[in-house]
């Protein structure tokens, strides 16, 4: 699974399902009321247990997420260096950091400034 497409289908369903919970909670009772609170939970639901087992398979090194650039599945997802998030690093093509509103985007760091001069 690519990362890009994990990181997307969290970050915007995280910013569709709460506030969709939060209306179906706020909303008098009704069928639009039942259906936001559905949806949201059910999201909330689907999200999580994809998350557990994802995480299940990575810490029993069965999983990879494959580089959004390159493909390469050799990566290794860590916590960011300020611990607002996440970072995937790539071998090849360097560190890729959430960024943006609501950190939705994904930014690559290059490996280039970060390589040490041959000597």
């Amino acid at each position: 699974m690519n990362y890009r497409t994990w990181h997307g289908l969290n970050r915007w369903g995280f910013l569709v399902m709460m506030p969709a919970v939060a209306a179906g909670f706020l909303m008098p009772p009704g069928p639009v009321q039942a259906a936001l609170l559905t949806v949201g939970v059910a999201f909330a639901v689907v999200s999580g247990v994809a998350g557990a087992a994802l995480a299940i398979l990575m810490i029993a090194g069965r999983f990879r997420f494959a580089c959004p650039a390159c493909g390469e599945k050799n990566t290794h997802l860590c916590r960011s260096e300020r611990g607002r998030g996440m970072e995937l690093h790539c071998g090849q093509c360097g560190t890729f950091r959430e960024g943006g509103l609501f950190r939705l985007r994904l930014r690559l760091e290059s490996l280039a400034r970060d390589a040490s001069p041959e000597l």
